[in-house]
C-alpha cells in the first residue's frame, strides 16, 4: 500500500511537471509568434507600407489586447491612414507612464485627440510631453499648438452650413476623392483606391481608378461603377469635367492630360500642353476657366521642399498654353492644391499654409482687377473645413462637393456635399381644397421651430406669399383670415438639388374647417360659457392686433409699381445704374447704399428707400450675370446678438424688395454682420454710430470681368 502511494505521488508529480513544461513551451511559442508579428509589422512600417504593417499589429492585438508596442504602432498607423477614431481607440490601451519604447507617445496622443476634435485633451498631453521631455519635438509641438488655436477659433465661429456624406453608393472604407460633376450636377465622376481596381496593388497601395454614378429623380446616387474606356492599370484620377461634359482633365503619370467624349466613348488622353507638364515636376490638379482662356494648376516645379504651388497660364493665339507664372500672393512654403474657379470668378483652393487648422483647408480668394492680384485668402471655416484634410472643392448654385478624411466618415477619404446658403426663397400658394380658389387678404404667420423668429406675411390676390427664410429649419405656419385660424401645419422646406435655394408649395385648406371649429367652440361654450367667452375675446383681440400691424405695414410702406415712376425717378434710376457700374468696374464692388431707411429698431423699409432700391433693381436687370450680397450693419449700442439679428432682418427686407420687383432669388443673399464691421469708431453719434448703421451691397463679379482677362 505504501509503495502504491509513492508511485501515485510520483505520477502526479510528473503530470504536473509535464503540464508546467507544456505551459512554458506554449507561452514561449506564443511569445515568439507575437514578437515575430511585431518585427514583421515594424519592417513594413519602416518601408512605408503602412497598411501591410497595420495588419500585423492588429493580429497581435487580437491575441494580446494589452500589447503596448502593437497598440502604439497601430495608433500611429491609423493616424497616417486617416482613421482618427480607430487611432484614439488603440492609443487608449496604453498607460503612458508605463510605456518606455519611444519618447514621442505624448505627442501622438495629443495629435490623435486633436484629430478627434478633443482640443483640451490634446493640450493636456502637450503639457505632459514638455514636463517629461522638455524641448524634444519642440517644432512639432509648436505647430500643433498653432493648429489647435486656429481650430478653436473656427469651431467657435461655426458657420450655418449643412454637410452631408454622399453615402455608401459613392464612399467606402477605401479612399474616394476628387469629385467632378456634370453641368446639371446629376452625374459625378470620382477617384478611388480599392482592392478590385484595375491596376491592383503597387508599393503597398492600390492604384487609382475612376468611378461614375448618376442621381435619380429623388436625388439618390446610384451604385458607382467603373468609368469604361478610360481606366488603365496605372493611376487614373479625375481633375475637371468641362466643355459641355465632353472634355475631362485627368491625372496620369504625374501629368495633366485631356480626354474627349466622342460617340459615347472617352478617347485616348493627350497632354494638356508642353508648357504645363514637365519631366522634372508633378502637376497634380488644374482648372480651365469657363471662357477657356485661363488655366490654374498645381505643380511642384522648382518649389521649395518640393511642395505644391499654384500657377497660372493664358491660352496663346495658336491655341497652346503659355508659359505659366506662380501665383505668389497665394503660395506658401506648404502645399497649395486643387484650384477651382466658380461662376462668379472666385478662386477656391486647398492649402496647408495660411491659417489652416491642420492639413489641407479650403480657402477662397477674389481677384482684384485694380491691383491685378488675388486678395488675401479667406479660410472657409468650420464645418466645411475641419482638423483633418479638406480638399477638391467645387461649387454651383450654393451646392458644393469636396473631399475630407474627417472623423465620422465611412473610410479614409470620403466625398461630401455642402449646402453653403443660409436662406431659401419660399413661395406658398394658399387655396381652398374643394374649389381651388385662392385665399386672398389672409395673414400667414411663419414661426421657426428652432428659435423665436416669426414672420407675418399677407397673401395677394392669387393667394400667394413669398419670402426669404432661414434654411434647414422647420416652421409652423398659421393661416388667419377675418379673425379665424383656417389652417395650421408644420412645414419643412426641403428643396430639390435641381433648384436648391427655391422652395414652392400649394397649401390646400378645407373650407369646412371653419364650421367644425365653430361647432366645437359652441359646444365648449355651453359647458363653460363665461370662461370660453373670455378666452375667445382675448384671442380675437390678439389676432386683430397683429393683423392691424400687418395692415399698417401694407398701407404705410407699400412699394410703388416700377412702371409708375416719374421722369425724374427714371433719371435718378439711370444715375444710380451709372454709379453702380462705376463701383463695379473701379472699386472692390462693395459699397454703402446711402438712402435706405428703417424705423428705429425695426426691419421695415420706409417709402423714402424705394427710389434707391429701384435703381438697384434696374441695374441688376441690365446685368443678368451679377450676383449680390446685401449686408446689414449696426452700431454697438445694445446686445450683440440683438444687433446681429436686426442687421440680418434689415438685409432680408432689402432682398425681399428686390425679389418682389423681378430679381431672381438665386442671385441674392442676405447677411447680417451686426456691429462686427464698423466703418468708423462708435464713440460719436453723428460721425460714428450713424455711419456704422448701414446697408451694403457687395457685387459678386462675373468671371468674364475677373482675372481671366487681366492677370
Amino acid at each position: 500500500m505504501k509503495n502504491f502511494m509513492i508511485i501515485n505521488r510520483n505520477k502526479n508529480f510528473f503530470l504536473l511537471l509535464f503540464a508546467l513544461c507544456l505551459t512554458l513551451t506554449t507561452h514561449f511559442t506564443y511569445a515568439q509568434k507575437v514578437n515575430s508579428l511585431i518585427k514583421k509589422g515594424q519592417r513594413e512600417y519602416e518601408d512605408n507600407n503602412v497598411e501591410a504593417a497595420l495588419e500585423y499589429f492588429e493580429q497581435v492585438l487580437s491575441v494580446d489586447r494589452n500589447n503596448y508596442t502593437a497598440a502604439y504602432f497601430a495608433g500611429v498607423s491609423y493616424l497616417r491612414l486617416a482613421f482618427p477614431k480607430k487611432s484614439l481607440d488603440r492609443f487608449s490601451i496604453i498607460r503612458p507612464e508605463r510605456f518606455k519604447l519611444t519618447r514621442d507617445l505624448y505627442f501622438w496622443l495629443a495629435y490623435s485627440n486633436f484629430k478627434n476634435n478633443k482640443f483640451e485633451e490634446a493640450e493636456e498631453y502637450i503639457a505632459q510631453h514638455r514636463n517629461a521631455y522638455k524641448n524634444y519635438m519642440r517644432d512639432e509641438l509648436e505647430q500643433l499648438e498653432k493648429n489647435i488655436a486656429s481650430a478653436k477659433v473656427f469651431y467657435d465661429e461655426k458657420k450655418p452650413f449643412r454637410i452631408e456624406n454622399l453615402g455608401d453608393n459613392i464612399n467606402s472604407e477605401n479612399p474616394e476623392y476628387a469629385a467632378v460633376l456634370t453641368a446639371n450636377h446629376r452625374t459625378v465622376h470620382f477617384t478611388t483606391r480599392r482592392k478590385d481596381n484595375k491596376g491592383g496593388e503597387k508599393s503597398g497601395e492600390y492604384m487609382e481608378d475612376i468611378l461614375s454614378s448618376s442621381m435619380n429623380e429623388n436625388d439618390q446616387w446610384s451604385k458607382a461603377d467603373r468609368l469604361k474606356g478610360l481606366v488603365t492599370v496605372g493611376h487614373d484620377a479625375t481633375v475637371q469635367l468641362f466643355g459641355d461634359d465632353k472634355k475631362m482633365i485627368i491625372y496620369q503619370k504625374k501629368d495633366l492630360l485631356i480626354t474627349e467624349l466622342k460617340d459615347g466613348k472617352w478617347g485616348h488622353p493627350k497632354s494638356i500642353g508642353k508648357e504645363i507638364n514637365n519631366k522634372r515636376s508633378r502637376e497634380s490638379h488644374g482648372f480651365i476657366t469657363q471662357d477657356g482662356n485661363t488655366l490654374i494648376f498645381s505643380s511642384d516645379y522648382k518649389t521649395k521642399n518640393e511642395d505644391l504651388d499654384l500657377f497660372i497660364s493664358r491660352k496663346q493665339p495658336d491655341g497652346e498654353w503659355g508659359r505659366p507664372r506662380p501665383i505668389n500672393e497665394i503660395n506658401t512654403e506648404k502645399d497649395e492644391d486643387s484650384p477651382f474657379v466658380a461662376g462668379d470668378g472666385t478662386l477656391y483652393f486647398a492649402s496647408k499654409g495660411h491659417n489652416s487648422m491642420g492639413g489641407f483647408d479650403i480657402f477662397k480668394s477674389e481677384y482684384n482687377p485694380t491691383s491685378r492680384k488675388f486678395e488675401k485668402p479667406i479660410n472657409m471655416g468650420y464645418p466645411l473645413n475641419s482638423v483633418s484634410d479638406d480638399i477638391f472643392f467645387n461649387v454651383k448654385n450654393g451646392i458644393a462637393y469636396f473631399t475630407s478624411n474627417r472623423a465620422g466618415g465611412l473610410g479614409r477619404e470620403d466625398i461630401y456635399r455642402a449646402y453653403l446658403f443660409e436662406e431659401v426663397n419660399i413661395s406658398l400658394d394658399f387655396v381652398y381644397k374643394d374649389s381651388s380658389q385662392p385665399i386672398s387678404d389672409a395673414v400667414v404667420y411663419l414661426e421657426s421651430n428652432s428659435n423665436s423668429e416669426r414672420l407675418a406675411l399677407k397673401t395677394d390676390a392669387s393667394g400667394k406669399v413669398s419670402s426669404m427664410i432661414p434654411a434647414f429649419q422647420d416652421f409652423t405656419i398659421q393661416l388667419v383670415k377675418d379673425g379665424e385660424t383656417l389652417h395650421t401645419q408644420t412645414l419643412s422646406p426641403l428643396t430639390s438639388l435641381k433648384d436648391p435655394i427655391n422652395f414652392s408649395a400649394t397649401v390646400k385648406v378645407s373650407a369646412k374647417q371653419d364650421i367644425i371649429a365653430e361647432q366645437k367652440q359652441e359646444e365648449m361654450l355651453n359647458e363653460n360659457e363665461g370662461q370660453e367667452e373670455l378666452i375667445s375675446e382675448n384671442l380675437e383681440q390678439e389676432i386683430a392686433k397683429e393683423e392691424n400691424e400687418i395692415n399698417k405695414t401694407e398701407q404705410i410702406d407699400k412699394a410703388p409699381s416700377m412702371t409708375q415712376n416719374s421722369v425724374a425717378e427714371q433719371q435718378e434710376m439711370e444715375a444710380k445704374k451709372r454709379e453702380l457700374d462705376a463701383q463695379f468696374k473701379n472699386a472692390s464692388g462693395k459699397f454703402v447704399l446711402k438712402r435706405i431707411y428703417f424705423d428705429h429698431n425695426e426691419a421695415r423699409l420706409k417709402s423714402e428707400s424705394f427710389n434707391e432700391l429701384n435703381g438697384i433693381v434696374a441695374y441688376l436687370k441690365d446685368n443678368q450675370n451679377i450676383r449680390a450680397e446685401i449686408s446689414g450693419h449696426t452700431d454697438n449700442i445694445g446686445p450683440k446678438d440683438y444687433n446681429e439679428n436686426l442687421s440680418l432682418r434689415r438685409a432680408r427686407a432689402v432682398v425681399n424688395y428686390l425679389i418682389d420687383n423681378g430679381i431672381e432669388a438665386n442671385r441674392l443673399q442676405a447677411k447680417g454682420y451686426g456691429e462686427t464691421q464698423p466703418l468708423v469708431s462708435n464713440d460719436d453719434e453723428r460721425d460714428g454710430r450713424e455711419i456704422n448703421r448701414r446697408i451694403e451691397l457687395k457685387v459678386l463679379k462675373s468671371q468674364s470681368d475677373g482675372f481671366s482677362k487681366n492677370y
